[in-house]
């Protein structure tokens, strides 16, 4: 019997463990210093559902989790984060817009679009290769992850941004 018990506690253990090793962005900072790799940059918020259904369906498969945990610094950032953060030697900080607000480094990662979840990805020079707005099964985030695509056009500033949005 405690045998049966202890084999149940170490499966479900296990169960809970099969996440990405996920990292904030100062702990990802900090990494990049001392070893430079590429970066899958989740940005997400609390209330995104489809944000909650990726955590519990795609982030635990185990080819996704191989994926990151050898390629990637996991990084899960929250777009509604409140404190100043440093991004290549510019200070970020949350702007108030609306009810709540977001944080203006989920926006410029994100190219100055807000739509949740979204995914991008930094080379080993921290050099957007790769976005993607959207829920993503597990074939189509390893899609993602292996041939990032090239679009890093311009969007509007943060300032046309909110100007367009606080007309609405």
């Amino acid at each position: 019997m405690f045998c049966l018990f202890f084999l149940l506690a170490i499966g479900i253990d296990f169960l809970q463990a099969q996440k990405p090793e996920w990292l904030d962005w100062e702990t990802y900072q900090t990494a990049m210093a001392e070893d430079p790799k590429k970066a899958l940059i989740y940005i997400y918020t609390d209330w995104c559902g489809p944000c909650a259904r990726m955590d519990s369906s795609t982030f635990s498969d185990s080819i996704i989790l191989n994926t990151l945990d050898g390629e990637y610094y996991s990084v899960k950032f929250n777009a509604e984060y409140t404190q100043p953060l440093n991004f290549k030697g510019e200070t970020f900080d949350f702007i108030f817009s609306r009810k709540k607000g977001f944080h203006a480094l989920a926006f410029h990662l994100a190219g100055q679009k807000l739509s949740y979840p979204c995914f991008v990805i930094l080379d080993e020079m921290q050099v957007k290769s790769g976005v993607w707005f959207g829920y993503l099964k597990t074939e189509l985030m390893l899609d993602f992850l292996q041939f990032p695509n090239q679009n890093t056009e311009d969007y509007p500033t943060i300032e046309s941004w909110m100007e367009r949005t606080e007309n609405k």
